[in-house]
């Protein structure tokens, strides 16, 4: 049990690899990701979830999608930054 004790800080350093190939710090939507990841990474993530949404790939409405989860996503880690400072 005392080997494994290392093992998950570890893999936590180590990041996560985007769809990419390109690495980065934090899980996708963290604020370290915010970070870290590079703006198509970004981009890609939430492009994903905007085309769940039911949005087709290069359109304008993706395009307003995509900004308004990416600022969505800055703004809910602010506040829960805010809400881990007090």
């Amino acid at each position: 049990m005392t080997k494994f004790r290392y093992a998950l800080p570890l893999l936590a350093i180590a990041g996560c690899t985007g769809s990419q190939g390109e690495t980065f710090l934090g899980a996708p939507g963290s604020s370290a990701w915010f970070e870290n990841a590079e703006p198509q990474a970004i981009a890609d993530y939430f492009g994903q979830r905007c085309a769940s949404y039911g949005f087709s790939k290069g359109t304008t409405e993706m395009a307003q999608c995509i900004e308004a989860e990416t600022q969505l996503g800055k703004s809910q880690n602010a506040l829960g930054q805010q809400a881990d400072k007090t």
